[in-house]
């Protein structure tokens, strides 16, 4: 059968295709009952972000923009942002249409994002932290029944907790139901 998932990054419109593809690949481990190859692959993925041996095409985020002269805050919203960027390059914008983008530095406020057109090289470098952590917050949502939290997933070290000694027993699907 298909599965059919709400409310998780596979249905937002601000995800990114490597956190839907991921996030859809660790529920159908951990429903195959192959639940440490769910928390291995989780880390490794997570990882592999981090030192940037993903496709760039895969961090993409895309967002439709109005008009840009109704927001009240326009340069402070990646999509408006890459909208501008896309018309300094010469391209046509059109309110309305869905711009793409990669985020090249969050530890700025605003946020800075390059944009992204398929098919043009992209030459800037990604914020693979910032990816990492967009993909450890969205795994963790399902990774923590089996103690791993935001955190043990970057940091690839499992979270302890207050009752350590009653969990001697390995976590299972039926944890869940």
């Amino acid at each position: 059968g298909q599965i059919v998932v709400r409310g998780y990054e596979t249905r937002r419109t601000d995800s990114f295709d490597l956190q839907s593809e991921v996030l859809m690949e660790i529920f159908q481990l951990i429903l195959d009952g192959k639940l440490d190859e769910a928390k291995k692959r989780s880390k490794e993925i997570i990882e592999q972000v981090k030192k940037g041996q993903v496709p760039v095409e895969k961090l993409v985020i895309s967002r439709s923009v109005r008009d840009i002269k109704q927001y009240k805050n326009p340069d402070s919203m990646p999509n408006v942002q890459a909208a501008k960027k896309l018309q300094e390059m010469g391209y046509e914008f059109v309110p309305g249409m869905k711009v793409s983008w990669i985020v090249v530095n969050d530890r700025r406020s605003p946020q800075e994002v390059e944009p992204f057109v398929s098919g043009r090289p992209f030459t800037k470098k990604p914020d693979y932290e910032y990816y990492a952590r967009r993909l450890a917050e969205t795994l963790s949502r399902i990774t923590e029944v089996f103690e791993l939290d935001q955190n043990a997933l970057i940091t690839g070290k499992r979270q302890t907790t207050l009752f350590e000694e009653k969990k001697k027993k390995k976590g299972t699907l039926e944890d869940f139901l």
